[in-house]
């Protein structure tokens, strides 16, 4: 894997200054929703690895389940669940994963 941004694996997981892999926008984004959005699984699992919470929540209590599900990304919600995503938890405007996945036409996520 090459670099991500501008830190590459090594110095994300052993620096002596830890970054913080939770750091949330205006938004509320995190970067493991911004990966789950992309299907980044590489970064994904590169963050899972930092120790990124793996259910934080955006300003509207989105999950990074829920972006990977609605862009229909099915390895990137593979390794979420894997690394214990909670499935049926509901955003503030009550979708959860599933339904998303399915109102956008991703019946396979």
């Amino acid at each position: 894997m090459g670099q991500t941004s501008s830190c590459t694996r090594s110095e994300l997981l052993g620096s002596t200054k830890r970054l913080n892999v939770n750091y949330q926008d205006s938004d509320g984004f995190s970067a493991l929703h911004h990966a789950a959005l992309s299907g980044s699984i590489d970064l994904i699992s590169l963050l899972l690895e930092a120790q990124a919470m793996v259910d934080i929540k955006d300003s509207n209590g989105m999950r990074p389940l829920h972006y990977a599900a609605w862009q229909g990304r099915l390895e990137p919600v593979r390794l979420l669940l894997r690394a214990g995503a909670v499935v049926n938890v509901a955003s503030q405007d009550g979708q959860i994963p599933l339904h998303l996945a399915a109102q956008y036409g991703h019946y396979d996520v």
